[in-house]
């Protein structure tokens, strides 16, 4: 059984904060709520609109793109996430995004499903659910904003967020 490396961050990550006294990530004097910690566990949903680079591009990467990427799509669906193109025309039932619409969006629609669905994604144990999926809804909700100059890489490629 092959273990995904977002899945042995996750733990490895836990396993710091419950030895530093705690589950949440430290308060860092004169930070806004919003920066602190982990870019792909965000502490809350933006007040304002979701910025794709900061809010988004992190929770796919670390969540969708081990799988949904150039590389790796023809075995996962025909899916791939690394650009808005991409995602609105490919996998088994294009378009995965419905700007303005998540609940029409079958990208929602497979992070919704139990972790005993064949579809799940992402599979278990790493599903997307609380705040990162609110995120997720609230931007596919004003119009699903990506810019054409971002792609998403392998989360093995990613050095900063």
């Amino acid at each position: 059984m092959e273990i995904s490396h977002s899945f042995l961050v996750r733990i490895f990550v836990a396993a710091i904060a419950v030895g530093l006294g705690g589950c949440h990530s430290p308060t860092i004097v004169g930070e806004e709520p919003e920066n602190i910690g982990d870019p792909t566990w965000p502490l809350k949903v933006p007040d304002g609109p979701v910025d794709f680079r900061k809010h988004v591009r992190p929770i796919l990467i670390i969540n969708c793109l081990e799988c949904h990427n150039s590389k790796d799509a023809k075995e996962n669906g025909g899916f791939n996430l690394e650009t808005k193109k991409l995602a609105m025309t490919t996998g088994s039932k294009p378009p995965a995004l419905v700007p303005g619409k998540p609940d029409e969006s079958m990208l929602i629609d497979v992070l919704k499903l139990g972790v005993e669905h064949h579809k799940s994604m992402p599979p278990a144990p790493d599903k997307i659910w609380g705040v990162r999926m609110e995120i997720l809804r609230k931007w596919i909700r004003e119009g699903a904003p990506w810019p054409d100059n971002v792609r998403l890489v392998h989360p093995r490629k990613i050095k900063k967020w």
